[in-house]
């Protein structure tokens, strides 16, 4: 679903390219679907269907899903989790989803006892972000005896069409709700509990904000940690100071409001004031304990286009289901994929990776 957007056909694409798998490429717009079937069928011959698909039509979601194993879910569709993952319970078809809203998984958590009853797969928080932050964590874990403080930032020099994509971004920021593990705990934080982090030469140093991510919130239980933060860096000055603050305020006064004339300001704002060269980044700084020792690991993950980054996990997790590693349930992919092979895939598919820590797998 949404397999003509810019993450679903990036996934088309390298899911042709690293499995068998057939696909049905399908969305609302049954014209778009077809275009890209006709196209990815010129280089993969008979693998490729096309389909209409809407989220909010049960009906159709049903006849969509008669003859597939699985649905990938890289639609705008987080208003209409609970007709997707009943449409493909119903057709006893597996389920992966890209979706970042904490209700997202909220909505999956109360399928749980009938996806569990199914026998079914269902993979949730697949991607970039989220999806990759709870895997460099866990992999960090691995290098220490002992991990204490882990953080971990993301950053994006990119650019966004108007669209679907586009509005559900600036609906969630009306959302934005942040937490960091500190003292045994999760606490709020603030806005001004900010952290500068690395991006390295092109994206250079940024000022993060913390942010809330489902994947990470069992990783102190799991891992023994001290301390957790996950933190977003802004895009430029002009979105972060007055697109980004209007679309938060207009925001919690009604849901929507301004949208379209934000939306419309934020495309303007990133091609007039950010830098040419795009490139979207996840950084990883992690401390603790090996062989009585303190020391520290930096990780570095990154791709100069922000869809490919987040269609990348999604065929490495795939990749796994395929081979059956995934078991059945509820499944978050950053805690459910062997993180050693995810990124040995990513690196592979053309994402690059910078760090010692992945020199020692």
């Amino acid at each position: 679903m949404g397999g003509y957007g810019g993450a679903g056909s990036y996934i088309a694409r390298l899911m042709l390219q690293e499995t068998n798998a057939d696909l049905t490429i399908a969305g609302r717009k049954k014209a778009r679907a077809d275009g890209l079937a006709q196209e990815l069928n010129a280089s993969f011959p008979g693998r490729i269907e096309s389909e209409q698909a809407d989220a909010s039509d049960s009906t159709g979601l049903g006849r969509a899903f008669q003859d597939a194993d699985m649905v990938i879910v890289a639609s705008t569709t987080t208003n209409y989790v609970d007709a997707v993952a009943g449409a493909a319970l119903d057709a006893g078809i597996d389920y992966l989803d890209i979706h970042y809203p904490k209700r997202c998984f909220s909505i999956l958590s109360g399928l749980s006892d009938r996806i569990d009853e199914s026998g079914q797969c269902f993979i949730t928080q697949a991607g970039f972000v989220p999806g990759l932050p709870s895997l460099l964590v866990r992999l960090a874990a691995s290098r220490f005896d002992d991990i204490e403080i882990a953080t971990v930032g993301a950053a994006m020099n990119t650019r966004f069409e108007k669209g679907d994509a586009l509005y559900e971004f600036m609906d969630s920021l009306s959302d934005y709700e942040a937490d960091i593990f500190r003292n045994g705990k999760w606490e709020p934080a603030s806005l001004i509990e900010f952290k500068s982090l690395d991006f390295g030469p092109h994206l250079g140093r940024k000022r993060c904000l913390p942010m809330n991510l489902v994947e990470m919130r069992s990783l102190p239980d799991m891992l023994g940690l001290q301390e957790l933060g996950t933190y977003a860096a802004g895009m430029n000055w002009f979105v972060d100071w007055l697109v980004i603050p209007a679309a938060f305020t207009l925001g919690r006064i009604r849901k929507g409001l301004g949208r379209e004339a934000l939306a419309s300001l934020m495309v303007w704002g990133l091609e007039k004031f950010s830098p040419s060269k795009e490139e979207a980044a996840l950084v990883l700084q992690a401390e603790g304990k090996k062989d009585g020792k303190d020391i520290q690991l930096r990780a570095k993950v990154w791709h100069s286009d922000a869809y490919f980054l987040t269609a990348s996990p999604v065929v490495a997790c795939t990749r796994q289901y395929l081979n059956g590693s995934i078991k059945p349930g509820l499944n978050i992919m950053g805690h459910a994929v062997d993180a050693k092979l995810m990124i040995e895939d990513m690196v592979r598919m053309g994402i690059h990776v910078d760090s010692s820590l992945f020199n020692q797998l």
